[in-house]
């Protein structure tokens, strides 16, 4: 009886569970033919915009089927050129790096400084100047009497020598080499496989003017002459890896930029020698263009990965089309009653 009534119980207990027919039920999609040209339309038109994305925007423009690499170089750059300043006075390769004004034969003693101005001699006291130079407060044509370099520098003063140089007639050798260490296995590219200057606009071009650089940075010489400027060449290898043609292989370009031109760019030394043993300074500020240089390489070989990769994407990207003809379908006609009563179908249980 005990038995019985267990059974009972179980078999309550196992009837009431959900129907293991509906809890993993199987759905799958039914191909309806719709005869709507509305819908037709709108589906052909989403596909073949995709498909023209796919094909013209991701293959032929981007051309993501190619797997890319980056990587950094160097440059050691040459100076080639020997004008002559305005006082027809030739200059070295040093000087070219230099562009020297000259403040010649500065002994050491007392004298009126520019860079102190004053107004009466008590503003030349060593209260005043913080410094233990001024042994008798001087104040001379509105500057301070005080030891040092003399005479002092004074921009346009007769003890100043200028030089002024053309420095358009300056060349750049730029020496840029790269290395591709994934996609190519160590492939070595640069600018001095010929071992010379090839000058601009070859092209193989690694020799660009002055003129040239400023130029490409939209800048002229008279617009930096005054304070200099520091300016940015960056050569960069643009690498088909594909091409086995060494000499076809890579394509070079110069790009330049402007980096500061209002603070510029200027330096000093001084030559320090005896004469009839008096000890004296020439001291020379250089004012020219600073040239910062990088070399960057970005090299690109046809890749099955990326091809299999881009071909997926596309096909889930045409899902769109189907995605955007069912919204229209069963929202937006008239007739979307009818058609999702034909496209939505439930079976009956046949367990």
């Amino acid at each position: 009886m005990e038995e019985r009534r267990n059974q009972s119980l179980f078999q309550r207990w196992w009837h009431s569970l959900p129907d293991a027919d509906q809890v993993f039920s199987y759905d799958t999609v039914k191909e309806v033919r719709i005869l709507d040209s509305r819908l037709g339309l709108i589906y052909y038109t989403v596909f073949f915009a995709i498909v023209a994305y796919i094909v013209l925007f991701v293959f032929l423009i981007n051309k993501q089927y190619l797997e890319q690499e980056k990587t950094t170089g160097w440059i050691v750059t040459s100076v080639l050129g020997n004008p002559l300043s305005d006082k027809k006075i030739p200059f070295d390769v040093y000087d070219a790096v230099t562009n020297p004004g000259e403040l010649g034969a500065e002994p050491n003693k007392r004298c009126a400084f520019p860079l102190s101005p004053c107004q009466t001699a008590e503003d030349c006291s060593m209260g005043a100047m913080g410094e233990d130079k001024v042994a008798t407060p001087t104040c001379d044509n509105g500057m301070c009497v005080k030891l040092g370099w003399c005479p002092a520098e004074q921009e346009g003063a007769a003890t100043t020598e200028q030089h002024l140089i053309d420095a358009n007639q300056y060349s750049l050798w730029f020496k840029a080499k790269a290395y591709f260490h994934k996609l190519a296995d160590g492939l070595e590219i640069s600018t001095t496989r010929n071992g010379r200057p090839m000058h601009y606009p070859n092209a193989s071009a690694n020799t660009y003017t002055l003129e040239d650089l400023l130029r490409f940075a939209n800048l002229h010489l008279d617009d930096v002459r005054e304070n200099g400027a520091v300016v940015q060449a960056n050569v960069i290898f643009a690498c088909d890896l594909d091409e086995k043609n060494e000499d076809e292989q890579c394509q070079t370009e110069l790009n330049t930029a402007l980096v500061d031109a209002t603070s510029g760019f200027n330096y000093r030394f001084n030559h320090y020698y005896y004469e009839d043993g008096t000890r004296k300074r020439d001291a020379y500020r250089m004012y020219g263009v600073r040239v910062v240089t990088e070399a960057a390489a970005l090299g690109a070989i046809t890749s099955v990965g990326q091809i299999i990769l881009q071909i997926s994407s596309a096909l889930a990207l045409l899902g769109v089309a189907t995605m955007v003809a069912d919204f229209f379908l069963q929202s937006v006609v008239p007739e979307r009653n009818h058609y999702k009563m034909q496209k939505v179908l439930e079976t009956e249980d046949f367990n």
